[in-house]
């Protein structure tokens, strides 16, 4: 292969490149090898004329150095943002004597426009499949005609020829739950879902008490002693604030079985401050918390008779109880700053990548307009316009950020 023809990130000003597209370096490295990888296939997919390379998600995450997660993460970034096009499709495995389902990745002409290679449009599919050269990708916005795939250890649901190419993923600490146990657990019905009410389908409900039953169970615990648990995980995997980069509920579910059992589950961040329900157990706790205090003077009291001691002791007891509640008020407001900080963080950290990708479009965009000037196949209007429609999408989202960041910018000034 010609060097000078070579799109890998060899050089440092590509990898530079990369590296603002892919947002971090671990992302542009990845992004590389698929470059790479995909410019030395052959390969090619029923109904499409480009060249495409297939691998399966360990390969990807041996290949990469990674897990098998981030490579599932790092892929849905590049999809969403037009670098590479990927599709299920089930194809023949001598390895397993049947067709299963495959991921296919291919480069897109974005992608390559971006790192200013020049890319041919290739005219029919006779004359590419005449030439030796590989063409690239004339599809330049990512198409999505095909189930995303969340990349962790697959399971092929083969059931006939199925045009959906259905894929089920689970993970090692993965909790599934068989009829015997679903009889067991499927009883429970916990007094806060009268007040959840339909808020959440029963069938999270049911999966979170599953998995809760599975995991208690080998701590020794039971399911129905645990409602507050059951509470907390609900809201964990049912907000978005909780478990940012994991979309797929079932994952979120599999996180907080893993945190669960390693015993690191902590209460979520904003459980009982921005939800009802939360809100309702911290009423409890306060009223169990007073009850105690109650009986502890009770129990100091019995017996005293002297009015002078009686009224030392409640005095000393009101202090107690005074310096108690500051303590907690307190402990609160450090509360409440740490998640405003953490929000402010995700905040200025999807700013930055909004920032990125407004400067990648931009650049894309004055790229197609000058070669619709120049007369080149690849460009054209109603592409323009569609890039037009996004970087005016980016700069609304921009704009509301920034606004929701000063705005928290002058609470804090005015706390201060």
């Amino acid at each position: 292969m010609n060097k000078n023809n070579n799109i890998a990130t060899i050089y440092h000003d590509r990898h530079d490149q990369l590296k603002l597209l892919a947002s971090s370096p671990a992302k542009a490295e990845f992004l590389s090898k698929c470059i790479y990888w995909w410019q030395i296939s052959k390969y090619k997919i029923k109904n499409s004329d480009y060249i495409w390379f297939t691998r399966t998600t360990d390969e990807l995450a041996a290949g990469a150095g990674l897990s098998e997660s981030s490579v599932g993460r790092y892929l849905r970034d590049f999809a969403e943002k037009g670098l590479i096009e990927k599709r299920v499709i089930k194809r023949y495995s001598r390895k397993h004597a049947q067709d299963i389902a495959c991921l296919h990745i291919r480069i897109t002409d974005k992608l390559l426009a971006l790192l200013k290679t020049s890319t041919k449009k290739p005219s029919t599919t006779n004359q590419a499949s005449k030439g030796n050269k590989n063409p690239d990708s004339i599809n330049l916005g990512h198409i999505d005609d095909t189930p995303s795939v969340n990349l962790t250890v697959p399971t092929i649901n083969n059931k006939g020829d199925s045009p959906n190419n259905n894929i089920s993923t689970v993970s090692k600490n993965a909790v599934n739950c068989g009829k015997k146990q679903k009889t067991s657990f499927e009883k429970t019905v916990f007094p806060i879902e009268k007040d959840i009410g339909e808020r959440v389908s029963e069938e999270i409900k049911d999966h979170i008490k599953g998995m809760l039953y599975n995991v208690l169970k080998n701590q020794g615990q039971e399911l129905k002693h645990n409602e507050r648990l059951f509470t907390e995980v609900l809201f964990a995997v049912t907000n978005k604030e909780q478990f940012k980069d994991v979309a797929c509920i079932n994952h979120r579910i599999n996180i907080a079985a893993s945190l669960i059992r390693k015993k690191l589950w902590r209460i979520p961040k904003g459980f009982y401050n921005h939800w009802d329900i939360g809100q309702a157990f911290k009423e409890r706790d306060e009223v169990k918390r007073r009850r105690t205090s109650q009986e502890k003077l009770e129990r100091e009291l019995l017996g005293v008779t002297d009015p002078q001691r009686i009224a030392e002791i409640k005095a000393r007891f009101e202090v107690s109880m005074a310096d108690e509640f500051r303590f907690d008020k307190q402990k609160e407001i450090i509360t409440k700053q740490k998640e405003q900080a953490s929000h402010q963080r995700h905040l200025t950290e999807k700013l930055n990548r909004i920032s990125n990708e407004i400067f990648t479009e931009g650049k894309y965009l004055k790229q197609m307009e000058d070669a619709l000037d120049q007369g080149l196949g690849y460009a054209n209007q109603e592409l323009i316009d569609s890039i037009g429609i996004k970087l005016a999408r980016l700069y609304d989202e921009q704009a509301n950020i920034e606004s929701e960041l000063q705005n928290i910018r002058q609470e804090w000034d005015l706390c201060a």
